[in-house]
């Protein structure tokens, strides 16, 4: 729960994320919350800021929903 929430304030950072209409069931980028390749790279930098974590570029590159990034999160036994 602690790596779903702390995602998703990463995500509130961008205005198209509606918090109203958000759910990590429909979180991809491109289709559901509508971000170009630049909203979604700053989105996850965001995401790895508030983690104090760097992705390494073939797990940042296959991202595609916030809900991934949460699961992957939440197997890393350096993230607290």
């Amino acid at each position: 729960i602690l790596d779903s929430s702390k995602s998703l304030q990463g995500a509130l950072e961008f205005e198209k994320v509606n918090l109203r209409q958000f759910s990590f069931a429909q979180s991809e980028f491109e289709r559901d919350l509508k971000l170009d390749s630049l909203e979604r790279t700053a989105m996850i930098v965001a995401i790895e800021h508030e983690f104090k974590t760097v992705f390494e570029d073939n797990v940042f590159d296959n991202f595609k929903s916030i809900d991934e990034i949460v699961t992957f999160l939440a197997r890393d036994p350096m993230i607290l």
